[in-house]
């Protein structure tokens, strides 16, 4: 075949590519409208099925739909899970349930996939003690996100794991890139929050971080707290710790001020 034959051809070539790639994703949006409606509908096995459906397609084709219905299926699951908590607590007798944890941690593993997206940020906040995943995720909101970890981390009535999870966000917002860098407000909110963890009754977890926090934001006043923390074992028994766990936070302190140092 000649090279003039191949250069008239290859319009027709690009074309019919161009073509074939947008069939596919037409493809995978139907696929997955189907996907989105089974989670509302369909039985665990289909949910499951729409699930790693979900899973083998892009983000960036899965189609509108898709993330409200993995907002709506973790709602779903996490109700489930609370309710069997609850009747558990009472005393009440709750049918065995298989694989009910292993499937929220997929739906929530998938709803992180849609990181750019700031509907996602009510939805994980009640999952922030879970792990990385979420932390990180909502500290790369920063400002869109902050106010609401940070009223977590502020809490009396959420539990150490979550306040703690939340002082970890915050700091990663303080030390890493976000996508909407934090205001001078939420800044000072920030630094709020770290000196009320670091005065009054608190458990470990919670003063460990709340030391990586204060040395994150090289707040003088916060500086100065974290030496004395470090050097004044009454100061720590303050926090309500007891004697045996007094040098580990003193340790940690000195630790936090030597890296804000050299930072």
């Amino acid at each position: 075949m000649s090279f003039i034959t191949w250069r008239n051809l290859l319009p027709t070539a690009l074309t019919a590519l161009l073509m074939l790639g947008i069939s596919s994703v037409v493809a995978a949006q139907t696929g997955n409208t189907h996907a989105a409606q089974t989670l509302a509908q369909g039985s665990a096995a289909e949910r499951a099925a729409a699930l790693a459906r979900i899973r083998a397609t892009p983000v960036e084709v899965r189609g509108p739909e898709v993330l409200p219905a993995l907002l709506e299926e973790l709602h779903r699951q996490s109700a489930r899970l609370e309710a069997r908590a609850a009747a558990l607590r009472e005393g009440r007798a709750v049918e065995p349930s298989e694989g009910e944890g292993e499937s929220l941690l997929d739906v929530l593993d998938l709803v992180t996939q849609h990181e750019q997206d700031p509907r996602i940020i009510p939805a994980l906040l009640p999952f922030i003690a879970t792990g990385n995943r979420v932390i990180d995720v909502l500290a790369a909101f920063g400002e869109r996100s902050v106010s609401q970890v940070a009223d977590i981390a502020a809490s009396h009535t959420r539990s150490d794991a979550d306040v703690h999870s939340a002082l970890l966000t915050l700091q990663r917002m303080l030390q890493k890139p976000t996508r909407t860098p934090l205001s001078a407000d939420s800044r000072q909110l920030i630094i709020k929050v770290a000196q009320m963890r670091l005065t009054g009754t608190q458990a470990l977890s919670v003063a460990l971080a709340a030391v990586d926090l204060a040395a994150a934001t090289r707040d003088p006043a916060l500086i100065h707290r974290l030496e004395i923390v470090s050097q004044d074992a009454g100061e720590v028994r303050a926090l309500g710790l007891t004697e045996d766990l007094v040098p580990r936070l003193q340790t940690r302190a000195a630790t936090a001020l030597r890296s804000s140092a050299h930072d």
